[in-house]
């Protein structure tokens, strides 16, 4: 723990709270309020961007997409994005320690979860060095977050390569929309503390700005015997936003935000050849952070366009490779209707990369520094073919790399509404995974045993700078219906046909005369020689048999199916037939009180994880909320009620040494001034 930290943090916030001019905000925002009070009918034709990046309503999108609104969170007692994600069908989240999560859509579950793009206000945190994306950074302001929106299948249309199974772009609210104080304090018996605080206030009457700083303390899990694990996770954080609006009707945003932190890791790679594995834990440092801005016009009432730029910095201080990155992103957007049939959307984007990273111990990247870019463009044509009944939708991602060179990435859509409040749609994608700095340049020692004549054996994982990106063919249907003013229901149907996965193989050993005392190294490398088919159905569906009461809650059967030459190899992605669960149910029930008091419940199974040596589960989460007055918010609650603990997530077959979910009980407080 850093205490240094968490005290600038508190000053930051008090010195906000003395200087900045005061507004009035004794009352939620308007847009937390409406959100409160949608219909069924209004929370699906919420609009979203993340399906076609334009302004498009939920129900009308040809999609498995899905959102959670700010009241969905806060309802739920959720205080972190993969907890809040837990809600989506389809999406399978595990905890594997007090700061890691696997989030993955659809298959290839893994800390590492490289087919799954996330992205924030639009900008990409799916890092180019393991291809992934680390969750224990994304600690955003939880009550700054206006929705969720995900999209289960492929998005590469739109959003490039590594939008393979999903895509997830957490969008913030405007600055308009949190004036005012906000302090935020959470104890439990998981999470020693949590504190925020937030000050939004008006520059203008069209210019609005907001600034926040965080503190996280997270305990330690336990392992199956009970025991601690190997460290703890504490971070500090804090940002601003801007949002301004011209009289010629730009809308401009600028947004930042600062972290550091503390992270101790801990995890098994099982190869599967024989027993080879290795036990790695380890402590990182981590300080970064990012800067966006954001220019919207309205060129004509039939055509608009975006500019947006953002830089991100990463450190991250490793035992064995310590890594530092900067990202320049630059993307241009048009939109415009060629007639009242035909929208069109393109854009072009331009990306610099430039990484370094050091390695010891053991773990090297070579080279230790490098520059890559990433040229990109896209267009998109929907065509009304049978207005308001029938809607098609083309269009491919272009784009270049310093890895594998050029990548096509189309598809075609299909919408169908045959009535109102009925919605039917198809779709054909092509995405790819393209390479990560590891898949090319990485090069660990594993493990060590003496031979014959007792020579030092070393099993050594290497990059392959032939590694070639790893290819999805996905083909969806989907069904959505609102037979009652109360209800609404969606069910996706998907096949996805992949080639070129990813595999691990044995070369031959050989002996290696550079050091002190000879050894025999025995490579193991990345390759392509793996294939696989996924398939499954995904239910989702909200009921609200009063105004006080609503009911919700999802369901998922997947199947998984990995095939190649894998005779005499090691593979990742084969073990991964039992990396994701078969069967998923959620039920959540938000239910009023009076107009003062909720309780609101979570049912959560999840299905047996073959390949991890893994159980199912039962989770239930319960949490009672209490508005005393227009000002404060009080909610207690536990999670995991019936559960001393359990196993989300194994790295390996010893279940000795996972991270097993404690029961917690938790306490919360927001107060509005």
């Amino acid at each position: 723990m850093k205490p240094i930290r968490y005290l600038i943090a508190i000053v930051v916030g008090l010195a906000i709270l003395a200087y900045a001019p005061r507004t009035e905000a004794d009352d939620p925002p308007a847009s937390t309020v409406a959100l409160m009070e949608m219909s069924l009918e209004e929370l699906m034709n919420i609009e979203v961007t993340i399906v076609s990046k334009r302004v498009q309503p939920l129900f009308e999108s040809p999609a498995a997409a899905y959102v959670i609104t700010a009241e969905d969170i806060r309802r739920a007692g959720a205080r972190s994005i993969p907890e809040a994600l837990r809600m989506v069908p389809g999406l399978h989240v595990a905890q594997t320690s007090s700061s890691q999560w696997v989030v993955t859509s659809r298959g290839f579950s893994h800390v590492f979860s490289n087919k799954l793009l996330v992205l924030i206000d639009g900008r990409s945190v799916y890092t180019p060095l393991f291809a992934g994306v680390h969750w224990d950074v994304q600690d955003l302001f939880i009550e700054d977050v206006e929705r969720i929106e995900v999209v289960r299948g492929p998005g590469a249309t739109l959003w490039g390569a590594n939008a393979v199974n999903g895509v997830i772009n957490i969008v913030t609210t405007r600055a308009e929309d949190s004036q005012g104080t906000l302090v935020s304090l959470e104890g439990s018996s998981e999470n020693r503390a949590t504190g925020a605080i937030r000050h939004g206030g008006e520059m203008s009457p069209s210019a609005h700005y907001r600034v926040y700083a965080k503190g996280l303390d997270h305990d330690r899990l336990v392992d199956s015997p009970g025991d601690d694990e190997s460290a703890d996770w504490n971070l500090a954080s804090g940002g601003f936003r801007i949002d301004m609006a011209t009289e010629r009707g730009d809308d401009l945003t600028f947004q930042g935000n600062l972290y550091s932190g503390d992270i101790g890791l801990s995890s098994t790679v099982d190869f599967a050849i024989g027993d080879v594995s290795r036990s790695i834990a380890w402590q990182e440092d981590v300080t970064g952070g990012n800067f966006l801005t954001r220019w919207t016009r309205r060129l004509t009432p039939r055509s608009g366009m975006t500019l947006q730029m953002y830089y991100d910095r990463t450190e991250r201080r490793r035992t064995n490779s310590p890594e530092n990155r900067d990202v320049i992103d630059l993307d241009a957007q048009h939109d415009f209707r060629l007639s009242d049939r035909q929208m069109l959307v393109w854009g072009v984007g331009y990306r610099y990369i430039h990484d370094r990273v050091v390695g010891n111990s053991g773990v090297f990247v070579t080279p230790e520094s490098r520059n890559d870019q990433l040229f990109s463009a896209f267009v998109q044509d929907e065509i009304a073919a049978v207005q308001d009944h029938l809607y098609i939708t083309v269009g491919s991602k272009f784009e270049h790399n310093d890895y594998t060179g050029f990548e096509l990435q189309p598809s075609a859509r299909l919408m169908w509404t045959p009535a109102d409040h009925h919605a039917a749609w198809a779709a054909a994608s092509r995405a790819v995974r393209t390479p990560s700095r590891v898949d090319h340049n990485f090069e660990v020692d594993i493990m060590e045993f003496s031979g014959a004549g007792g020579m030092l054996n070393t099993v050594t994982l290497l990059g392959n700078p032939e590694f070639e990106s790893e290819v999805m063919h996905a083909y969806e249907l989907g069904f959505g219906v609102q037979p009652a003013e109360r209800f609404v229901a969606n069910v996706t149907a998907f096949y996805n046909d992949y080639s070129n996965v990813s595999t691990i193989e044995m070369n031959g050993p050989f002996l290696d005369m550079s050091g002190a005392q000879p050894k025999m190294i025995v490579p193991l490398a990345f390759y392509n020689n793996a294939a696989g088919v996924t398939y499954g159905i995904e239910l989702d569906a909200r009921w609200s048999p009063t105004d006080a009461w609503t009911l919700g809650g999802g369901y998922t059967e997947f199947e998984m199916n990995m095939s190649g030459d894998l005779e005499g190899m090691a593979t990742i992605d084969r073990a991964s037939e039992g990396d994701t669960p078969g069967r998923q149910l959620h039920l959540r029930s938000f239910f009023d009180v009076h107009a003062r008091m909720a309780l609101d419940t979570a049912l959560y199974y999840v299905g047996e994880l073959t390949g991890r040596s893994t159980p199912s589960y039962l989770r239930t989460d319960v949490r009672l909320g209490w508005s005393p007055s227009p000002i404060a918010d009080l909610g207690v609650g536990v999670r995991n009620l019936f559960d001393d603990r359990h196993l989300e997530y194994v790295s390996t077959d010893d279940v000795s040494v996972a991270h097993e979910i404690k029961r917690t009980f938790f306490g919360e407080v927001n107060w509005h001034f």
